[in-house]
Order: C-alpha cells, then sequence, then structure tokens
C-alpha cells in the first residue's frame, strides 16, 4: 500500500496533537495534586481513591473501626480542620477522609498530618493519634500512634492488620479458603528519644523504666497493681514521673 505525502502529513499532525493532548493531561492531574494537597488544609480532601475494593475479596477488615467517625485533623503548619468524617486504615497506615457530599473517599497525605482525633460517640471515647517519626529512614513517612499517656514519658499504642494467604492446597495445609487480615497490637514507652515496645506485666516495664526499679517494686506491691492494664501502666508511669 503506497501511503502519499498529504496523507504522512496528516499522521504527523495527529500525532503531534495527540501528544499535546496527553501532555496537558499530564499538567492538569499535576497541578490537581497540589490543589488537593491545599485543599484538606482549607476543609477539602487529599486524592482520591477506592479503598474498599482494593479489600474485596479477604475476610476482616483494614479498620481499626469500619463506620466513618468525626473527627479533626492538625496539620504540620498547624492548621486544623474539624468535625470530618474520617477512618484510619491499620493495614496501610494511612488515614482517610470521606466527602460528605459525594461519599468518594480520600486518603489524607501523611506528610503533611501532625496528629488526629476520632470521636467514638457510642462508646463515649476518643482517640488520638500522633504521628511519630523515630530515627527516620529515607522514604519512611512516620507511622500514627494511638496516645494513651501524654507526659515526659508517653504511653503509645499501635494498631496493625497483617495479611495472611489461604492455605487449603496440600496434606499440611491450615485449611484456610480465603485470604485474610488477622488484628495485632503492640504497646509502646517513647522515653528519652527512643521508642521501646513493651507488654503487660511488671518485668517488661521496669526494663524499659530502669533506674527507678526498687522505688517501682515497692509502688506496684503497695498499690497492688497488676500490670496486666492499662489503668495500671498508666498509675506506673504517673509515679515514676513524680520521682524523676
Amino acid at each position: 500500500m503506497i501511503i502519499s505525502v498529504k496523507n504522512i502529513i496528516l499522521i504527523l499532525l495527529i500525532l503531534f496533537f495527540s501528544k499535546l493532548v496527553i501532555n496537558a493531561q499530564d499538567v492538569n492531574m499535576s497541578i490537581m495534586s497540589e490543589d488537593n494537597l491545599r485543599r484538606i488544609k482549607e476543609g477539602g480532601y487529599g486524592w482520591a481513591t477506592n479503598m474498599d475494593a482494593l479489600y474485596e475479596g479477604l475476610r476482616g477488615t483494614p479498620y481499626l473501626i469500619n463506620e466513618w467517625l468525626a473527627g479533626n485533623v492538625y496539620f504540620a503548619d498547624n492548621s486544623v480542620i474539624e468535625d470530618v468524617p474520617l477512618k484510619l486504615d491499620v493495614y496501610t497506615d494511612r488515614l482517610m477522609y470521606q466527602n460528605p457530599t459525594s461519599l468518594d473517599s480520600f486518603v489524607i497525605d501523611k506528610s503533611i498530618v501532625k496528629m488526629f482525633i476520632i470521636k467514638d460517640d457510642v462508646k463515649g471515647s476518643e482517640y488520638r493519634f500522633e504521628k511519630v517519626n523515630i530515627e527516620k529512614k529515607d522514604g519512611e513517612e512516620g507511622m500514627f500512634l494511638h496516645l494513651l499517656y501524654d507526659g515526659n514519658v508517653r504511653l503509645y499504642k499501635q494498631y496493625s492488620k497483617h495479611f495472611i494467604p489461604a492455605d487449603y492446597k496440600g496434606a499440611y495445609s491450615a485449611g484456610r479458603k480465603y485470604d485474610e487480615l488477622k488484628y495485632d497490637e503492640q504497646l509502646m514507652i517513647y522515653k528519652d528519644g527512643e521508642l521501646h515496645e513493651v507488654s503487660t506485666g511488671k518485668r517488661s516495664l521496669l526494663k524499659v523504666l530502669s533506674g527507678k526499679k526498687d522505688e517501682m517494686k515497692k509502688y506496684i506491691k503497695a498499690e497492688n497493681l497488676s500490670m496486666s492494664g492499662i489503668k495500671d501502666i498508666i498509675s506506673l508511669l504517673e509515679y515514676y514521673e513524680s520521682i524523676e
């Protein structure tokens, strides 16, 4: 087939203008992305996503609480947005926002978040999360930790979900027919610029709160603390700070 010079020019023009359109779309996407980051600080959103679609076919939920709950977001530039629908994806450690009008869900850029509070009116409680950066590595954004005690020594709880693949083939299979997300949590104490993983029980806590072990042991015995719950741990931390 012989292509005329006129057709060749026409093809080249089509390719040229197609490239212009693609480039224009890229520019628009870049502008929209920057605009979204600005708008979330002003009560808008981050970038759109259908998060629930990512977890279709899985057993379990990636969220700390399935329902959208009202909350406040505090940003690194000291601005704040209040009473917006929030949800924490603890599988990916991402904070979600829902547009009240369209009901679309959005991811808030973690780099601009300092802390946030989610209000659970049914339980009559609040979850205060801080973004904690410890020994930050390249590409690490920090992690959202639930603040349980706020002092010179801080007590946090980290919530997470772990992916467990289906295992139903072979003689020694576990009999799991579905991929699932398994819930986990970890207590952490922030002390002297370091974050320490701890567990309930006297031994783990006294190892971190070193230097005053004798006084701490006497206090635990005098107050009859089992150290098996958050209330006892907070009581011990308060006493530790009072003698420090």
